[in-house]
């Protein structure tokens, strides 16, 4: 079956999101991709957006050493910012891509995800990983934040030449844990 290459262009939003803590040595991105999802927390103080206002959701941001304006502002993002469509770049740190792949559906607080390797990250989006090869750039083209747009050049470019199945964007989705 042939290959078709990312058409992207200028205006197609494009997502980095982080998988887990590189600092701590947490990494959830093999979670990520087993099940189709991306997630941010913290999820303590229940869905949003009435977390965003929740004492439990602020000590848990000191807690973790965590601006609570950053904190509700990655939340706000994969609840309301992100859409149905969009592409999502799985990273690990500055440098490394675990996965590309595209938004399916609405925001979801899925509270299974309240301790992953100690993280509570229930705070979701389903993403249909259709490219999960790998790829380390030479720099350090990806933010240090957590969830953001991607509008660097490189990573745009380079976005542009990976390929994939049709029959890897229509896939059902891989279940939930």
């Amino acid at each position: 079956m042939d290959k078709i290459h990312l058409h992207l262009d200028n205006s197609t939003i494009v997502w980095q999101c982080d998988s887990g803590n590189t600092g701590e040595g947490i990494d959830y991105s093999d979670l990520c991709l087993q099940h189709d999802v991306i997630m941010i927390g913290p999820g303590n103080g229940g869905q949003y957006p009435g977390c965003l206002t929740s004492p439990v959701f602020e000590a848990a941001c000191r807690e973790n050493g965590e601006r609570v304006d950053s904190a509700r502002r990655y939340v706000r993002r994969i609840a309301e910012e992100m859409a149905d469509g969009e592409i999502v770049v799985l990273k690990r740190g500055l440098s490394v891509v675990r996965g590309v792949g595209v938004v399916v559906g609405d925001y979801l607080y899925y509270p299974n995800f309240r301790d992953i390797r100690g993280w509570n990250v229930c705070h979701c989006r389903r993403v249909r990983w259709f490219w999960e090869e790998g790829h380390i750039f030479n720099s350090h083209p990806l933010a240090q934040n957590r969830l953001s747009k991607l509008w660097v050049e490189e990573v745009r470019n380079w976005l542009r030449t990976i390929s994939y199945r049709e029959s890897d964007m229509t896939r059902p989705l891989r279940p939930l844990p």
